[in-house]
Parts: C-alpha cells; structure tokens; sequence
C-alpha cells in the first residue's frame, strides 16, 4: 500500500497508472514463465506457497514447478466462496445476468522441502509459515 491517493478508475477504484504498467501475474499467459522465475531464484531451505485452483496454473502444474525445489507436499483446504458468488450475478441495475458457477474454492498450501517432511512436520511449517 502507497496510501497516496492515486487517481482511479471503475467500480473497484483500479490505479489508472496500472493500465500501462502490467504485471506478468495479472495475466495468464504469461504467468508461469514468471512464477518459474521466482521460484528458481528465491533462496530459502523451505517454500510455503498458498494458491487457488481458480488461480492461472492447476494443481499439476503448480506441482511440476515447485518440485524443481525438492519434495512438495500440499494442505488441501476447502472454503466457502464470498458471498457475492452466493447470491448471483448483477448488473448496475440489479437485474440477474449471469449464474452462480460454484460455492467453495480450494486453497492449496504447498510446502516445499530438500527431503520429505512427516504431515505433522509440513502441518508445523504450514502453520508457522
């Protein structure tokens, strides 16, 4: 958070200033060569990532990637969706125009070790994390 007041846009009062400055995570094709990046620079024993499965890589591919670090073993977590996603979708207006998809989302928390950890050891780590 800038906290200065940035001239904004849209109902969900977007920085302007990110229509020209894009980011490699905000965008699905070119999210994965970005986040192989960071995962193949960043220097720590431990990895603990938290992702969705409506996020830009499945549950697979996110695996693929973090195991290039060592043994990786998930936390399935499985939560209610906002309420927006409960009550439908609507226009300016109030009118109905689009449908509920789903109610719950996955969390999937990653942890990424040199060896493999006991569960109560990843939960520990996840927990800390």
């Amino acid at each position: 958070m800038l906290w200065d007041k940035p001239e904004h846009y849209g109902v969900a009062c977007k920085r302007v200033a990110c229509k020209q400055r894009k980011s490699d995570f905000n965008s699905k094709r070119m999210f994965r060569a970005a986040w192989e990046r960071i995962v193949d620079r960043i220097r720590a024993r431990h990895l603990i990532v938290s992702f969705s499965d409506e996020g830009f890589l499945g549950r697979e591919e996110m695996e693929a990637v973090l195991a290039r670090r060592g043994e990786v073993q998930v936390i399935e977590n499985v939560y209610r969706c906002y309420v927006g996603a409960r009550i439908g979708v609507f226009n300016p207006s109030g009118e109905r125009v689009g449908r509920v998809s789903h109610l719950r989302n996955k969390e999937y928390l990653y942890v990424v070790s040199p060896e493999k950890l006991r569960e109560a050891a990843v939960r520990a780590v996840a927990k800390a994390g």
